[in-house]
C-alpha cells in the first residue's frame, strides 16, 4: 500500500515539511513544491510531505467530524452538493470564501 501512495505522490507537486509539523522546510513554502520528488529519501530523512495544491491543480476539501460540538464535514459538503447541483471551483469559492 506504502508504494501505492508513493507513486500517487509522484502526479503531484510536494515539499517538504519539518518534523512532525505542517510548516514547510523550504524557503517558499508550498511554492516550491515539484513533482516525481523521492518522497521514501524525504521521509527517511524525517521530513513529513506537504502537497502543493496550486502546483498540482487540486482543490482539497478538509473534512472535520467533532460529535461534541455537533460538526460533520462530510456531511455539510453533502449538503452542499445537494443545494448548489455540482460543485465547482468557482462554486465553492462562490460559497465558501
Amino acid at each position: 500500500m506504502q508504494q501505492k501512495i508513493i507513486k500517487l505522490l509522484n502526479n503531484f507537486a510536494i515539499f517538504p515539511c519539518k518534523e512532525n509539523s505542517k510548516i514547510p522546510n523550504t524557503p517558499h513554502g508550498f511554492k516550491d513544491g515539484k513533482k516525481n520528488v523521492d518522497v521514501t529519501t524525504l521521509t527517511s530523512n524525517g521530513f513529513n510531505v506537504g502537497v502543493s495544491c496550486q502546483l498540482s491543480n487540486i482543490i482539497v476539501l478538509d473534512c472535520d467530524i467533532d460529535s461534541e460540538r455537533g460538526l460533520n464535514g462530510i456531511e455539510t459538503i453533502k449538503n452542499l452538493e445537494k443545494e448548489l447541483s455540482l460543485l465547482t471551483y468557482q462554486t465553492l469559492k462562490n460559497t465558501l470564501i
